[in-house]
């Protein structure tokens, strides 16, 4: 049968291409709303949480940290408790100004970790935000690692912050150098030992229903090197010392030449322990360290109910 005024074979023409082009845009959008690889569901959810963060008030509390290190400095509060006894010691170098302006590292390392990292991972779960990433195209070690590689990104900022202020006040005291070697060693320990105790605390968070800023704090910071000090003045293997994750922010500074250092090392005085480590050593165990937390935490989100 034939409709006059009409082509039949050109309208079921039309019809075919129209479905051919329905089915072409909705696959240009479908590939440009999928998260096709692994680097691309890493890199959305490693942007995401940054976006979090520009949203609360820890990018803040991070510049009042490296802030604080001029107004302590120039406030004489440290004088008695560090500057003058590292002065003492090693003399008045480059090298010390800085050590005395980087004095809190090991505890400003430990502490603005565990914020960061200690309570970012339960948070998804408590407000049961990550119940509504897992169906997106991606996987949860993604979501995993996108979120720790954002948290680690804002505490590494920190770390070498301090490090740039630092240097730029040992230039404005007045001194002429500053040895780019003893800088570098520092920088490295620090960098790695942030990443361990990042690490550390967001692989426990994964265990944790609310998550524990105070618990991992207190795990790396003191029960940790307590522990280690002890056993190394008993056992007689105090030379390992300084390859313990804790220790990262005290070889730091010991690489400037100072000792002297808010921390647990400084409150045991009557343990006879070295603190000495090859600087590349100790990097390296701190970054093994990391990385065996950050696996066991991936074990537990992967198995994790929804």
């Amino acid at each position: 049968m034939k409709l006059p005024g009409i082509n039949m074979s050109d309208m079921f023409g039309r019809m075919e291409e129209n479905v051919y082009d329905n089915y072409g845009a909705n696959k240009q959008r479908d590939e440009k709303y999928e998260l096709t690889n692994k680097a691309g569901q890493l890199w959305t959810v490693f942007l995401s949480q940054m976006k979090l963060f520009t949203k609360s008030y820890l990018p803040i509390l991070m510049i009042v940290f490296v802030a604080l290190i001029p107004v302590l400095i120039y406030s004489g509060v440290l004088d008695s408790a560090i500057i003058n006894p590292i002065r003492e010691e090693i003399g008045d170098t480059g090298e010390t100004y800085v050590a005395i302006c980087l004095g809190l590292l090991p505890v400003m390392m430990a502490l603005i970790s565990c914020m960061i990292c200690g309570s970012m991972l339960p948070s998804e779960f408590r407000y049961r935000t990550a119940y509504l990433n897992f169906p997106l195209p991606q996987s949860r070690m993604t979501f995993y690692l996108g979120k720790f590689l954002a948290g680690y990104a804002l505490v590494l900022a920190t770390i070498l912050s301090a490090f740039a202020v630092s240097i730029l006040m040992a230039t404005f005291a007045g001194y002429d150098s500053v040895s780019s070697a003893a800088i570098g060693e520092a920088m490295l320990l620090s960098i790695a030992g942030s990443f361990a105790f990042c690490s550390i605390a967001y692989g426990l968070s994964a265990f944790m229903s609310h998550g524990s800023t105070m618990f991992p704090f207190v795990l790396i910071f003191i029960m940790i090197p307590a522990f280690t000090l002890i056993m190394a003045d008993a056992g007689g293997f105090g030379d390992l010392v300084g390859y313990v994750p804790s220790f990262a922010g005290d070889l730091a500074l010991a690489s400037l030449g100072s000792d002297q250092t808010l921390s647990v090392s400084l409150l045991l005085t009557n343990i006879d322990v070295q603190m000495t480590a090859s600087v590349p050593l100790a990097a390296t165990a701190s970054l093994i360290c990391g990385v065996l937390f950050l696996l066991i935490g991936m074990s537990k989100t992967r198995s994790r109910e929804i």
